[in-house]
């Protein structure tokens, strides 16, 4: 468990953004352009993404807008379009369990999108 401490807030800045937090503030990006999750103009920067809330949901929604595209296609450009960053180590394993944790989710999806968008 990460320690989410006043004093860690103080020295290094950190502030843990709840999952539902995050899903609220990307609820509004979506009423304020419907489309900004399909339209592959839009690019998202997370400059200090430590545990990895925004990005598996910015990922997550990417995704899902534009599976039309095919299975390889919505991938890599859902990873070429969502850029992050973090200094932290344990920000690092963290962000790596989500993405894991993601990966099997997206595992099922692909599965799921075999049956529906065959070959």
């Amino acid at each position: 468990m990460l320690s989410r401490s006043k004093e860690r807030i103080k020295e290094f800045g950190e502030v843990f953004t709840p999952e539902h937090v995050v899903k609220e503030m990307l609820d509004l990006m979506s009423k304020s352009n419907p489309n900004v999750w399909s339209d592959l103009e839009y690019a998202f920067f997370e400059p200090t993404c430590g545990t990895g809330n925004f990005v598996v949901a910015i990922y997550t929604r990417r995704l899902e807008a534009i599976k039309n595209l095919g299975i390889f296609e919505a991938i890599t450009a859902t990873i070429n379009t969502l850029w992050a960053i973090t200094l932290r180590t344990f920000s690092l394993v963290a962000l790596e369990l989500s993405m894991r944790r993601l990966n099997l989710s997206k595992k099922i999806w692909l599965s799921k999108s075999q049956k529906v968008y065959p070959k």
